[in-house]
């Protein structure tokens, strides 16, 4: 106990009369279950790229900011979730940017939410461009997913997803298996907060036109995470990391390029 807290302590002591009542930490729930919200969310994505053609090594790296303003509201069997696209910086060297950034301001995503964090398909209300795809497939990932009846301190649980999604011009489905743990009460950005830990490997397949080409592809990743949900079931924020390893291949000549890709992300919600 620091000095003049002390002091304090021992004045209250020796006068009975002025000690009020004593201050309570505040009571954490048992369980949480995600909630109606609005928000602002910054997400940040930091991705590295190598891959091997004809025995020459190649690695690209690039760095993807974006701003949204999101909304998730009461709905039959979950909530109904809208995201507008505030702006998005993408670095000189990702290879998704940047002619497009400009154009994607004000584009709005869509989905639905279950009531155990699964979000659905994301819409778009404008027409469909690879980075505007890679931004709804992280909104897909934006909120943990919880156990049915919502996530008890201590507990944990798996699942399985499946969702596709076009990358290149290839149609890529991956399936995952998750398993994750509500780990106990600790803060983000000094608010009480629940953190959910998150662990899935998952399979991709693939197969579509790049390049004027037909190409299959077909790898495995894993990906790391930990959202952070305040008492109410408010997303505070999240970090996470995936590591992928591919093969593609050119149907037509059968050439074989193996891929390694690292990414690492953070959210970030203000209300």
């Amino acid at each position: 106990m620091r000095p003049f807290a002390l002091i304090a302590f021992m004045s209250l002591a020796a006068c009975p009369s002025s000690r009020g009542p004593s201050p309570t930490a505040p009571v954490m729930p048992d369980v949480v279950r995600l909630a109606s919200d609005t928000a602002e969310y910054h997400v940040v994505e930091h991705r590295r790229t190598g891959h091997t053609v004809r025995g020459q090594p190649l690695v690209s790296s690039g760095r993807r900011d974006v701003w949204l303003a999101g909304a998730l509201t009461p709905a039959s069997g979950g909530l109904t979730a809208r995201w507008v696209l505030d702006s998005i910086v993408v670095a000189a060297a990702d290879p998704l940017g940047p002619p497009e950034t400009g154009t994607a301001r004000g584009t709005t995503f869509s989905a639905m939410v279950g009531e155990n964090g699964s979000t659905g398909q994301v819409d778009v209300d404008r027409e469909r461009t690879e980075l505007l795809d890679a931004v709804g497939e992280r909104l897909q990932g934006l909120l943990p997913r919880l156990p049915a009846g919502g996530a008890r301190i201590g507990a944990s649980w798996t699942d399985t997803t499946e969702h596709g999604r076009r990358a290149g011009g290839i149609a890529v489905t991956a399936r995952t298996v998750g398993r994750r743990r509500a780990a106990g009460w600790t803060t983000w950005a000094g608010a009480p907060a629940l953190e959910i830990v998150s662990e899935g490997d998952y399979i991709l397949t693939g197969r579509g036109e790049h390049a004027g080409q037909e190409v299959e592809l077909e790898g495995t990743g894993r990906r790391h995470a930990r959202h952070y949900l305040d008492p109410s079931g408010r997303l505070l924020g999240a970090i996470g990391s995936d590591s992928v390893t591919l093969e593609v291949r050119l149907v037509a000549g059968g050439l074989v390029i193996p891929i390694r890709q690292w990414s690492a992300d953070t959210v970030e919600a203000w209300r």
